[in-house]
């Protein structure tokens, strides 16, 4: 759980662990860029199924996915979730990674002066 992050970060509820598997399904069929889904059409059809979720949940759920490698190169670009298919779409989501956590040390370390 991140502080000031509470309600959007807590470890998955129950219920929210029993959309694991239905979200998993979904994504294994998201091969290759081109066949991207956003999070905003993932809401939708999980909500068409009668299931609630909100996008900070559903990061939430992905981020679980991933850490357990439910699905394995499962990545994200603003076209929206999917498994790549090449290295070089492996390399440019870690890059992505490394230019997101050195942005957070940036604005960290600009309040330890």
């Amino acid at each position: 759980m991140i502080n000031g992050f509470e309600e959007e970060t807590h470890e998955l509820t129950q219920k929210e662990l029993k959309l694991v598997q239905p979200i998993v399904n979904g994504l294994k069929t998201k091969i290759g860029e081109i066949n991207a889904i956003s999070g905003g059409k993932i809401i939708i059809a999980m909500r068409s199924s009668g299931y609630k979720i909100d996008a900070s949940r559903l990061r939430k759920i992905i981020h679980h996915i991933r850490v357990n490698r439910l699905i394995e190169k499962l990545v994200s670009t603003n076209k929206g979730y999917y498994i790549a298919t090449t290295d070089e779409e492996l390399k440019k989501y870690v890059e992505s990674l490394t230019q997101r956590i050195n942005s957070i040390i940036e604005v960290r370390q600009s309040f330890l002066v």
